[in-house]
């Protein structure tokens, strides 16, 4: 929502790594182990960054954009999460599409 001077975001209850509160918008960097099949070991798995957006669908929260797919259920721990911006104030850091569009 948004009126003249200021931009109204919904807070999910969740908080990043840092602490800091996670709203509907908000651009998160999210790191997470990889794996390329169900129980690779540690050693063998990489440490993968994605940026995706916090968005309220359906019902929950997603974050769009994130990883090989679009969409995924906001189920990620707050401590591989980093709120680096919103999607308001810095539409730069919006993932791209493959095809280049956010």
């Amino acid at each position: 929502m948004r009126n003249d001077t200021h931009i109204v975001q919904f807070w999910i209850g969740r908080f990043d790594k840092n602490g800091t509160r996670i709203f509907d918008g908000d651009i998160v960097r999210l790191t997470e182990i990889h794996r390329d099949y169900m129980g690779q070991d540690d050693s063998e798995a990489q440490m993968v960054t994605w940026t995706g957006v916090v968005r309220f669908n359906a019902a929950c929260f997603w974050l769009q954009g994130v990883g090989r797919s679009e969409n995924c259920w906001f189920r990620h721990d707050e401590k591989n999460l980093e709120v680096i911006g919103n999607m308001f104030e810095n539409p730069e850091l919006m993932p791209k599409k493959a095809d280049g569009h956010v």
